[in-house]
């Protein structure tokens, strides 16, 4: 998943801004296949690696633990480890904090809640149907035009 979501970002990096691969090309004397291939890997192999990076961390913090299960918890240290590593290309001790508290919140949320951000389905559902009848009662005018209008009361 990382290295596809990488290797996109880099095709459309290449191609939205392709004035580096010419450049290197005339006056550099090295390919443009080869610089196009460059651009669009490094993005993937790093997004891969972030991605195997979180993965790595979630299962041994299951590991860990004992029961093989996979919990918030375990998501936030993973997040934490992810955003730590994104961030590291920037070299800097404060972005990569910051990040990597950002990614682990987001992280454990989202395990939390899972792939919906409803909770409560039942609860959720009353709300927003709660209030309507469980079957279509037509009123008196509405039966009266239907009767009036045969040919139309199927609509």
């Amino acid at each position: 998943m990382g290295a596809g979501a990488g290797t996109l970002y880099g095709a459309i990096k290449a191609s939205w801004n392709p004035d580096a691969a010419l450049a290197t090309a005339r006056f550099g004397g090295g390919s443009t296949w080869r610089h196009a291939l460059q651009v669009v890997t490094k993005p993937g192999l790093f997004c891969a690696g972030v991605a195997a990076t979180y993965a790595g961390v979630e299962c041994l913090s299951a590991g860990f633990r004992g029961d093989g299960k996979v919990s918030p918890k375990d998501s936030i240290l993973a997040g934490m480890a992810a955003g730590f590593m994104m961030a590291s290309t920037t070299k800097r001790f404060d972005m990569m904090a910051a990040s990597a508290i950002g990614t682990g919140i987001m992280m454990g949320c989202m395990e939390f809640n899972g792939p919906d951000i409803v909770t409560d389905h039942e609860k959720f559902n009353t709300k927003l149907y709660g209030s309507l009848p469980k079957t279509h009662v037509e009123s008196q005018d509405l039966a009266a035009l239907k009767d009036k209008y045969p040919k139309w009361k199927d609509l």
